[in-house]
């Protein structure tokens, strides 16, 4: 019963959010405009970068392309069905979080769930098909054996991106002046377009511990390039099983220590 609750919640509020989308059809279009654009720009940095190289540190072109395709298929869940945490911050100063917390549902259920943005979904997909079109304009030496271990790590990726955006937003209920928090996120998508081998040791070894980014866009690419590394991806599901621990202990702390905006 507890279960069929929530997901009717989901249910209804992803029907709620695709009407009033649909409605402003200039933001269709628009949507539409941006993740094409971002599209050429993306590969543009990409023919820049091999201009006068034919690999960046034993990466192809076609790798490159993938990172940044892999990177954005990790983003796609939460940016579609989590989008509202991003306005935890807000609820928590204007006090319509005291509104939250006495629904008959979990508080950090709700909040990550209760405003879905499925325009997401009409940016990645402009986004993606130029870039995939790229992808098979180029040689590459992709294992298409190795798809479903694919999906299934760009799966985990994006639950892992979830926590970890859940996790920093709850500091909000600490320090209210954390707007560009999101900042960090977004510096490390940015960041997950390359290949850890290009930084320093220790860069790496943050990029695969405190900001597991590389667990989002190397470890699955490298799967399809037949470079399986079953010690990494048995640290994703580690570091999955943390980040999933940190996040829950971390949100129930700040409900016992919250005091309402209006007190």
């Amino acid at each position: 019963m507890k279960l069929l609750r929530y997901t009717n919640f989901i249910s209804q509020t992803f029907k709620n959010s695709i009407s009033e989308f649909f409605a402003y059809r200039v933001d269709v279009f628009m949507r539409l405009f941006m993740g094409i654009l971002w599209s050429i720009i993306a590969l543009a940095v990409i023919e820049l970068i091999f201009y006068h190289t034919p690999s960046l540190n034993g990466w192809s072109q076609s790798d490159i392309t993938l990172l940044y395709i892999t990177i954005n298929l990790a983003f796609i869940m939460q940016d579609v069905l989590t989008s509202s945490i991003y306005e935890l911050n807000s609820h928590i100063v204007n006090g319509f979080f005291d509104f939250i917390i006495t629904k008959p549902l979990d508080s950090q259920f709700f909040c990550m769930f209760n405003k879905p943005d499925p325009g997401t979904l009409i940016f990645f997909f402009s986004y993606n098909i130029p870039l995939s079109y790229s992808l098979f304009s180029h040689p590459s030496s992709i294992h298409w054996e190795y798809l479903p271990l694919y999906v299934i790590l760009v799966l985990a990726a994006n639950i892992l991106w979830m926590l970890m955006r859940t996790v920093l937003l709850t500091l909000n209920f600490w320090w209210q002046k954390l707007d560009n928090i999101n900042q960090i996120l977004n510096s490390l998508q940015d960041i997950g377009r390359y290949p850890t081998s290009i930084f320093p040791k220790s860069i790496q070894i943050v990029l695969y511990t405190i900001f597991p980014i590389a667990f989002s866009s190397v470890v699955p690419v490298e799967v399809l390039r037949g470079n399986i590394s079953w010690l990494k991806i048995i640290g994703l599901v580690i570091v999955l099983i943390i980040f999933a621990t940190i996040s829950r202990l971390l949100w129930k702390k700040a409900i016992k220590n919250y005091s309402s905006a209006s007190s």
